[in-house]
């Protein structure tokens, strides 16, 4: 599965963890300790391991050389509603959406990285929209 296929499975049931399988050919991400959020810290290499046996294509990762600072937009809890008519949120989406456009045009491998953090660990209405405006602009 090239890259660009890749990306498309960010959008699948995005209120799942990336630790299970996503899409129609039940494609696993392959994540390192850097992707996993605290809730999974202690059995997450275990869970993905573990679907990963099941899973028709694993999908390898990039460590990233440098983690994004996401500290703004962190703060809204991953089961909140988001809403760009609070000013808040504005303020959120657009850290977001800078981490995601710095990422240079021609490393797609840093990109998906950088996408598969963003999404592990933000609430994923904040992540879709922030990912369908950064998929736009590249």
């Amino acid at each position: 599965m090239n890259v660009k296929e890749s990306l498309k499975l960010l959008f699948d049931r995005p209120s799942e963890p990336l630790i299970t399988p996503k899409g129609d050919q039940r494609a696993l991400f392959h994540l390192t300790e850097q992707f996993l959020t605290e809730e999974y810290a202690n059995n997450g290499i275990e869970l993905n391991n573990r679907f990963g046996n099941d899973a028709s294509v694993v999908i390898p990762l990039k460590n990233l050389s440098q983690v994004p600072d996401l500290t703004i937009s962190r703060q809204l809890p991953k089961d909140a509603d988001f809403s760009l008519f609070l000013p808040r949120h504005q303020e959120m989406a657009s850290e977001v959406i800078n981490v995601l456009l710095q990422v240079p045009e021609n490393q797609l491998d840093d990109f998906l990285s950088t996408c598969v953090f963003s999404r592990a660990n933000l609430n994923p209405q904040l992540f879709n929209y922030c990912y369908s405006v950064a998929l736009m602009h590249r």
